[in-house]
């Protein structure tokens, strides 16, 4: 269980390595309605009810700079650290985690000396280029995971659900790729409830997430 107000939120902010530009721009800064993407993520992240710190990492000096512009919808409401990014989202969840951790971060992510403290931490880990995100969504994914019998929760959204996106006579739009689950299509939302150090595999994270788009037929061999 949960307490209000005490969940510590990494949010991936990178563009090195596996992240893909649109428009030669980095995805969390695209605008929407004059801000950055990044910007309605972690506005929805501060009003969720269950959510604490928000740790993003990223291009440090770009995101404060950014955080400055008065017409950003981010109130301030939860405290905001900015973490320098790595060259993968592995180092870059590795250095949110260790920020949120503080003097009680162990040597690395793959350390297995570890106090029941580190080893029960629990995080919320949710991309920065989700510009639909809304607080309820976080609040409705922490309040419906069972953390007494698993150790990492994904929020996934149906076929029918994102079918109101695909694009339309007149209206652009965006169709999404699928896991098929019997006769139902299922996407991650991108919205990640776990416990690093309770999950094994952890170094193949990185590996997995940098063969992800699997219209490249080299990924897809």
């Amino acid at each position: 269980m949960i307490a209000p107000g005490a969940l510590d939120v990494i949010v991936p902010a990178g563009d090195r390595h596996a992240s893909k530009a649109v428009l030669e721009e980095s995805k969390v800064f695209l605008p929407i309605a004059g801000v950055p993407v990044l910007h309605h993520v972690l506005a929805a992240i501060e009003r969720a009810r269950c959510t604490g710190r928000i740790f993003v990492v990223g291009d440090r000096a770009r995101i404060e700079r950014s955080l400055d512009d008065p017409g950003s919808p981010v109130r301030g409401h939860r405290p905001l650290v900015v973490v320098d990014q790595g060259d993968t989202l592995y180092e870059n969840l590795w250095r949110g985690l260790r920020a949120a951790l503080g003097p009680d971060a162990p040597p690395s992510l793959a350390s297995e000396d570890l106090t029941p403290t580190v080893r029960d931490k629990t995080i919320l880990v949710i991309t920065g280029d989700t510009p639909a995100l809304v607080p309820e969504e976080i609040d409705e994914l922490v309040g419906a995971s069972d953390l007494a019998r698993f150790d990492y929760v994904l929020g996934v959204c149906s076929e029918a659900t994102l079918r109101a996106y695909y694009p339309r006579a007149g209206r652009p739009g965006i169709e999404m790729m699928y896991f098929d689950v019997r006769d139902l299509g299922w996407r991650q939302s991108n919205l990640n409830l776990l416990r690093p150090f309770r999950l094994g595999g952890r170094g193949h994270v990185e590996y997995l997430y940098g063969i992800r788009y699997l219209q490249d037929w080299a990924n897809t061999a």
